[in-house]
């Protein structure tokens, strides 16, 4: 019976249809996780597509704050987009100095603020 070519033939088709089957469910599973992920991004999308008409509103609204404390975030952006464009050594440069720049300017706000309130 082992021997028999006929019956070894059609064992093989079986197992090759039992495999063919779970290859099709396996695939179905898939196909089904990628409409889903493919929806979550879709929305998520969607999300931040609405959120830059906001974030602008944000920006302009803040606009006499920034003039106020001579904060201008547009050159910032500016910074930014060209500096993604050096090297990582100079870059990490870029990022320390601008942080002590912008922590040398919150001190003098608070030295200005102690003064103020010792004055009166």
């Amino acid at each position: 019976m082992k021997d028999d070519p006929h019956l070894l033939r059609i064992a093989r088709l079986e197992y090759e249809y039992v495999q063919r089957d779970k290859l099709q469910e396996d695939l179905d599973t898939l196909e089904r996780e990628k409409e889903l992920t493919s929806k979550s991004i879709q929305e998520k999308q969607e999300k931040f597509d609405s959120l830059l008409p906001l974030l602008k509103k944000v920006l302009d609204a803040t606009r006499p704050v920034q003039d106020f404390f001579q904060i201008d975030i547009s050159a910032k952006k500016e910074q930014a987009a060209i500096a993604q464009y050096l090297p990582p050594e100079l870059y990490v440069l870029l990022v320390q100095s601008n942080g002590y720049q912008e922590a040398r300017g919150i001190l003098k706000l608070i030295c200005f603020t102690h003064y103020l309130m010792t004055e009166f």
